[in-house]
């Protein structure tokens, strides 16, 4: 392929949020009164999204509203910058790379927490939660960015960090990049699905695009 387009995803690649997502999981443990898992099981479980990981605690229930609320209220406490991000975005835009967002997060979300890890929204395209597209893994988002920035979905490539991601890339025919410096669990998303590469640091983004496009 010939890259003209990068994807990003929010969670895990944009920002730091691991922490933020076990400590609502764990909230939600507590809240069904069950054992509280082991942070690798919880790193594990996350890989296939937090619906998934929630089915795994007998009684905590598969609603997202709960752990939703939780990452909201307890965003500023837990949520963290990735180191080189900012260069990354920049870089990618000097190169002449179409840049895009998509995840499951609402609008206001995702707003809220660029702002806070002092990300620049400077994406030509974001698709959200406040989209009504079908979320992850269904490839229904990543498709409605590439027609958005008028590029094949062939030539773009996703930044993910989940098995989930991974999925969506498959069936909308776009590049896996499995973003190595936010997975929960490289292994376990290894296991699942295949990248095109898995990148270890955000400005290595920038030596895959040149590699791929030369």
């Amino acid at each position: 392929m010939k890259c003209e387009a990068i994807i990003w995803d929010l969670d895990g690649v944009l920002v730091d949020s691991l922490e933020l997502r076990i400590a609502a999981l764990a909230d939600a443990s507590r809240q069904a009164g069950v054992p509280l898992p082991s942070q690798a099981e919880l790193r594990r479980w996350l890989c296939h999204g937090p619906r998934e990981a929630l089915r795994k605690m007998p009684g905590a229930g598969t609603s997202l509203r709960p752990f939703e609320q939780f990452c909201r209220k307890s965003a500023t406490q837990y949520l963290a910058a990735f180191t080189d991000i900012n260069q990354t975005v920049n870089g990618l835009d000097r190169m002449g790379l179409r840049q895009a967002l998509v995840t499951s997060r609402t609008r206001s979300d995702t707003d809220r927490w660029l702002d806070l890890c002092q990300v620049p929204k400077t994406f030509e395209v974001q698709i959200t939660h406040s989209d009504r597209l079908r979320s992850k893994p269904n490839p229904d988002g990543l498709l409605a960015a590439a027609e958005r920035l008028a590029v094949r979905p062939e030539d773009c490539a996703y930044l993910g960090d989940t098995v989930h991601d991974g999925v969506a890339c498959e069936r909308a025919g776009v590049a896996f990049l499995l973003a190595g410096w936010g997975t929960p669990d490289a292994a376990e998303v290894l296991a699942n699905v295949s990248p095109r590469a898995v990148i270890d640091n955000p400005t290595d983004v920038l030596l895959w695009v040149s590699e791929d496009r030369s």
